[in-house]
């Protein structure tokens, strides 16, 4: 017999069938093995079940190492005899991948272990959680309760099913103007808010959604802007505000400024004058925030204004605003929010600042409040504020952080960050022999 010629039952004939056999045997258990680990498996997930579908066979692998038909319910280990189905033990902790990206889909983080072992979310089917009433119930009980990572699901939740289906839109708004509890009022407001975000994105003309979508942005828009202007509730005008970050700013500007003025609630106001800082620098948004930074008695609102204008470009009237709180407001919160928003405006107006923020370093006063300063200070000026630290070197105060701040740039650092490292660095050394010094 040639060498090339194999008899029946040869060694070579068997490998090769083994091979066959073993290949197809692989490519089955390879199919099987991806199907368990596949994030999108996890039950009662509704982002997962619109990202994909997996087949699954009818047996899987237990805790205990043990094939038994799948979905059979296994011991958490909590509560003997309490049974908890093994694919929500086994769903990803964060939001599911999308088939063909890896990107997660948008959806809320997950403990499903804690999820799962949840008396009320255990007993209930997975449909229930598609029910705006049901959710809300649970979101009142996660409020409770104090649970933020039950609550965190649940208002993922809202946001998947409105999505899904926008013509839910009006039980949506109905239900913010019922409920009073604060905490379920802002996942509904975030739900709304993400919502109208999806429907702000370019849409093709012909998608069979787009006249839900933009009735449905219609609709919340025209209710947030009614609630933000009358509702008696301030949570419920709080709230109401973050659903509008999406809508046109033509829309919502003029309700934004007059509630900023005039509303009788210091916290109303002070969200109002935060939309504000969002929106653009419009001359009469400008106008608004500086006259509430001059005048608001609430130093929350005032805040609130100073952190409003750190984004306006350096307008000179918001500049001498700055400074104007700089100098002369009573609350040191205010004060330091005003050098802030003065640091991010650009090198002309940090260059008209430093001189007076110098002279208020020198001010005795609160020993945290003038330490903080001073780390702003340098943050602001770096070099060009060396001049107006030698005199503080001795202030019984910040002496120690105006000497450290001198000898780093004496080596040679600019860079603000890399200055503020170096103190950080002698902070740590300096704590560091104070807990090593003998007792």
């Amino acid at each position: 017999m040639s060498p090339s010629t194999s008899a029946p039952g040869s060694p070579r004939l068997v490998v090769i069938v083994a091979f066959l056999i073993g290949g197809t045997l692989g490519a089955v258990v390879g199919r099987w093995s991806a199907a368990l680990q596949e994030p999108g498996a996890a039950a009662g997930d509704p982002a997962s079940r619109r990202s994909m579908t997996v087949s699954q066979p009818p047996v899987e692998t237990g805790p205990d190492g043990r094939v038994r038909p799948r979905g059979a319910a296994v011991s958490t280990g909590r509560d003997p005899g309490t049974p908890v189905a093994e694919a929500d033990l086994d769903a990803p902790e964060s939001g599911v991948v999308d088939a063909g990206s890896s990107d997660p889909v948008r959806s809320p983080e997950r403990d499903p272990v804690d999820l799962a072992r949840d008396g009320s979310l255990a007993a209930l089917p997975p449909e229930a959680l598609k029910h705006l009433p049901t959710l809300l119930a649970e979101l009142e009980k996660a409020s409770a309760e104090g649970s933020e990572r039950k609550a965190e699901y649940l208002g993922g939740l809202l946001y998947d099913l409105l999505v899904q289906e926008p013509t839910l839109a009006p039980e949506y708004v109905a239900a913010f103007r019922r409920v009073s509890d604060p905490a379920v009022l802002e996942w509904l407001g975030d739900a709304l808010g993400d919502a109208l975000d999806e429907a702000s994105n370019d849409w093709n003309d012909d998608d069979p959604r787009l006249a839900t979508l933009t009735a449905m942005r219609k609709l919340v828009t025209d209710a947030m802007l009614d609630v933000v202007a009358r509702d008696p509730s301030e949570d419920r005008r709080v709230a109401a505000m973050e659903p509008l970050r999406q809508a046109e700013w033509s829309e919502i500007g003029p309700t934004l400024r007059s509630v900023a003025r005039g509303a009788q609630s210091g916290e109303v106001r002070a969200e109002a004058v935060r939309m504000l800082g969002r929106g653009p620098g419009q001359p009469e948004n400008v106008g608004v925030v500086m006259d509430l930074l001059r005048s608001d008695a609430d130093p929350e609102v005032r805040r609130e204004a100073a952190r409003a204008l750190r984004d306006t470009g350096g307008s000179g009237m918001s500049t001498q605003a700055l400074l104007d709180a700089f100098r002369q407001d009573p609350d040191g919160d205010v004060r330091l929010e005003a050098v802030e928003a003065l640091a991010r405006q650009g090198a002309g107006p940090r260059a008209m600042a430093l001189p007076a923020i110098g002279q208020g370093l020198a001010v005795a006063g609160d020993v945290e409040y003038r330490r903080r300063l001073l780390s702003t200070f340098v943050r602001m000026g770096g070099r060009d504020a060396s001049p107006h630290l030698g005199g503080l070197v001795e202030d019984p105060q910040i002496g120690v952080d105006a000497a450290d701040y001198l000898a780093i740039m004496a080596e040679g650092v600019t860079d603000w960050r890399q200055i503020m490292n170096a103190k950080r660095n002698r902070d740590r050394a300096r704590d560091r022999q104070r807990e090593q010094a003998p007792k």
